[in-house]
């Protein structure tokens, strides 16, 4: 990905990305004409931590090299759980994944008041990115779980 959205903040960068991948599957879909059926879809659930302990608070997205992408909420004890347009799972194949900071307390009429990157030092900067967090997971047939450990 060679979009530089580095300096907005988390929710501008994923309605980004989430607007680019409703363009690509609206073209998809108009390319291939509606179905009843999508692609198969597995479960998949994980839990990220740093240091051992859990990220309460946050986001967790995967997203693949087609631009197909899904996002879930960690709940207080660092655990996710994806679903997509698909289903309860997303597609086989790998993914990207980025931990971001929580959007919930963004303020747009006064966005140097909202919490920024800073107040989750639990999730360091380098994991807010899919093109700089390294994380990469192969979703396969059957359950996927994956423990997300975040090192300084």
């Amino acid at each position: 990905m060679d979009i530089q959205l580095m300096g907005y903040p988390p929710i501008v960068r994923r309605l980004v990305l989430c607007l680019g991948m409703l363009g690509v599957s609206a073209l998809l879909l108009g390319l291939t004409g509606c179905s009843e059926e999508g692609p198969p879809i597995f479960q998949v659930t994980g839990r990220v931590t740093h240091d051992g302990e859990p990220v309460g608070q946050g986001v967790v997205l995967f997203i693949d090299d087609q631009g197909f992408g899904t996002s879930a909420n960690l709940r207080a004890d660092g655990t996710f759980e994806l679903a997509s347009h698909h289903g309860g799972g997303i597609p086989l194949g790998e993914y990207h994944v980025a931990i971001t900071p929580p959007d919930d307390d963004y303020d747009y009429d006064a966005p140097e008041a909202a919490g920024s990157a800073e107040d989750f030092p639990n999730i360091p900067s380098r994991y807010q990115d899919v093109s700089t967090s390294d994380l990469t997971f192969t979703i396969t047939e059957g359950e996927n779980h994956f423990e997300i450990e975040l090192s300084d």
